[in-house]
């Protein structure tokens, strides 16, 4: 963290403690991050990234001029004398680095990457953590479980580290609670390859329902349409369990008024 960015996030803690104002960090990079849910009249709003990049499409990276120390990647070799198991690596994200600037590092590094991320690229990943987004499968967790060091500046303008396994439990994914966060060290794993083939379905077979579940009328009208019968959907649940225990990551899309849906998942 540089020295100039150190001071404003030390000189803003402290303002907000002298004054008993709260300090709504806002990472996240989207207009939910500074709605009336989050902030208050009289409070204190820091965003890593300029409003008008979240708020405009397309989404763009931040400017020139907003690049600073708070931005950027960095391969460390050990954290508290603990070092990657194999097949893994340490890197230090700034917590304004914007998801779309860690996957070019990524893509540039070639070597690691995380087994899973948020698929909107103009938000910060000191936010994403600090909410503890998740992956999308049974054998994924959340981006907060990956941390194994959070830097951050507290209410009394001092800088502070929390590596302590047991700690970051609480710290790691934070919401925002614990001051303004300025790093966190994540656990990458060797970039690898993603087999995917998404199918577009009709509505019932790429959602099924449970077995017993009312199914609307206007979805028994399709079914007829399509001459869809009852093993047809049965064999849908089955494929739908079996992507759900094989495979990595998992979406599944389906848009109002529409009579198809997406499926969109994934092996490593």
């Amino acid at each position: 963290m540089g020295r100039k960015e150190e001071l404003a996030a030390s000189s803003l803690r402290v303002q907000a403690y002298l004054e008993v104002r709260t300090l709504e960090c806002s990472r996240v990079g989207t207009d939910k991050a500074t709605s009336p849910l989050f902030t208050s009249p009289g409070e204190v709003v820091v965003s890593f990234i300029p409003p008008n990049v979240f708020q405009q499409l397309p989404y763009g990276d931040p400017p020139a001029d907003w690049l600073s120390e708070l931005q950027g990647v960095s391969i460390v070799d050990s954290v508290d004398s603990r070092t990657p198991p194999p097949g893994h690596a340490f890197a230090k994200v700034m917590a304004g680095t914007t998801s779309n600037q860690f996957r070019q590092w990524c893509t540039e590094n070639g070597s690691w990457c995380l087994p899973f991320n948020v698929v909107v690229l103009q938000v910060t990943m000191g936010g994403t953590n600090a909410t503890i987004c998740h992956g999308a499968g049974l054998s994924t967790s959340t981006l907060s479980d990956m941390v194994v060091e959070v830097c951050y500046v507290d209410a009394q303008g001092r800088d502070q580290r929390v590596s302590d396994p047991e700690e970051l439990k609480a710290a790691s994914g934070s919401f925002g609670l614990l001051g303004i966060v300025t790093s966190i060290t994540l656990q990458l794993e060797a970039m690898t390859v993603a087999q995917m083939m998404p199918v577009q379905r009709p509505v019932v077979l790429g959602l099924p329902p449970p077995r017993g579940y009312p199914i609307p009328e206007i979805i028994q009208k399709q079914m007829r349409e399509a001459q869809i019968t009852e093993e047809d959907v049965e064999s849908a649940r089955s494929e739908f369990v079996r992507r759900c225990e094989e495979g990595h990551f998992h979406e599944w899309f389906w848009y109002p008024y529409q009579k198809v849906a997406w499926v969109n998942t994934w092996k490593r």
